[in-house]
């Protein structure tokens, strides 16, 4: 009896001392990934975008780069009213993630502009959607003459279409079906009144964003759990066309209420120099399976090619059917490396896919600075 005694002593403190290494395996990664890749020390939360940048800003990631935000939380110093602004909308592309203050997009082009204030309006993680919402929501602080939205075919199609992103609670946008005159939402002609916010306003303690506090539950494995939980919405792939066209219109209406032209810009990633795509705005259905269902394995990083064919199309589309009604200007920025032969490691930093680095968003700047200058866009 002694015996079991003290072998039942011992499976007693073994259990206790896994539980005890378990909870301390567990703060021990939350605190590591929280201070090693956490949004939350650049951004904060917001009812209406979901989250923002933190204003007054100035911190150091690991890699020793340094971001730092005005009062108003744009990347960059304060805004000068006394000038015209020149205002990009984006997402962690326009931020500049991994790069310093003086390497983003927005600080080249402003060197290159010297008569008008580059305003930085990116957020890491946004979809298209809010990109719309943040534009609409500062642009009566500023004095736009022109706006640049990028558009980042990595993941922008996906995170426009869900209602979560990095594991924290977004604005979605959705389609009033019962407003449109054909079942099928793509043989609709697009109407950008019908599309509507299905929340005006996120809660801070929402299910969704109670599961971002923690890194482990934010990962993909609980995300079943995430969902399942949550109920997070999102919208059909079939419905992207038709709601990305109207919040083409919308941006477009935007613009012109504010006497500002309007310029969309599409960023690449590494995949892109994987295939040898033409016309992509050309690739119909049965072109677009074809060419991605040879015997050539597709990694996974390279489905974001697919995105970049389904923003060419709606671009194109855009323009025969629209465009003489809403009126922008259109350049994919990998047009441009691809005709100057520029190598992708002289594009990307070299641990990313798809975030420019300090070479990167220089190219960027003279690509956007030559269609501005070739366009007339700024007097």
């Amino acid at each position: 009896m002694k015996l079991f005694r003290g072998k039942g002593k011992e499976v007693y403190l073994l259990l206790i001392s896994i539980f005890f290494g378990i909870i301390f395996f567990i703060i021990f990664f939350e605190i590591y990934f929280s201070l090693r890749f956490g949004m939350d020390k650049l951004t904060q939360f917001d009812p209406e975008l979901g989250w923002v940048n933190i204003p007054n800003a100035k911190i150091n990631d690991d890699r020793g780069t340094t971001y730092t935000t005005n009062s108003l939380g744009y990347r960059g110093g304060e805004v000068d009213k006394s000038k015209k602004h020149i205002v990009l909308v984006g997402d962690s592309i326009i931020y500049g993630s991994g790069v310093n203050d003086s390497e983003t997009l927005a600080n080249n082009l402003d060197k290159k502009i010297k008569d008008y204030q580059v305003i930085n309006l990116g957020v890491g993680g946004y979809g298209i959607g809010q990109y719309y919402l943040r534009l609409k929501k500062e642009i009566n602080r500023l004095n736009p003459i022109l706006i640049i939205v990028n558009i980042y075919e990595g993941n922008d199609l996906g995170e426009t279409l869900s209602g979560s992103s990095y594991g924290y609670e977004k604005p979605l946008f959705y389609i009033k079906k019962e407003n449109l005159k054909k079942k099928e939402v793509g043989a609709n002609f697009v109407n950008h009144s019908n599309l509507k916010l299905l929340k005006t306003k996120i809660a801070k303690s929402s299910c969704t964003n109670i599961f971002s506090k923690s890194w482990i539950l934010r990962h993909s494995i609980f995300s079943s759990y995430r969902k399942k939980f949550c109920d997070i919405n999102t919208t059909p792939i079939s419905e992207g066309d038709y709601l990305i066209t109207a919040l083409l219109m919308k941006f477009s209406l935007l613009a012109r209420k504010h006497n500002a032209k309007l310029i969309f810009t599409l960023s690449p990633t590494r995949a892109d120099y994987n295939y040898n795509i033409k016309t992509p705005e050309n690739f119909g259905v049965y072109r677009f399976l074809k060419f991605f269902s040879n015997e050539k394995t597709i990694k996974p990083e390279d489905y974001s090619v697919m995105a970049r064919i389904s923003f060419r199309r709606i671009f194109n589309n855009f323009k025969i059917r629209y465009g003489f009604l809403y009126q922008f200007k259109f350049y994919d920025f990998f047009d441009y490396l691809k005709n100057k032969k520029i190598d992708q490691d002289d594009v990307f930093l070299n641990y990313d896919v798809g975030h420019p680095s300090a070479s990167g968003n220089k190219f960027m700047a003279e690509f956007i600075y030559g269609k501005l200058k070739s366009n007339n866009a700024i007097p």
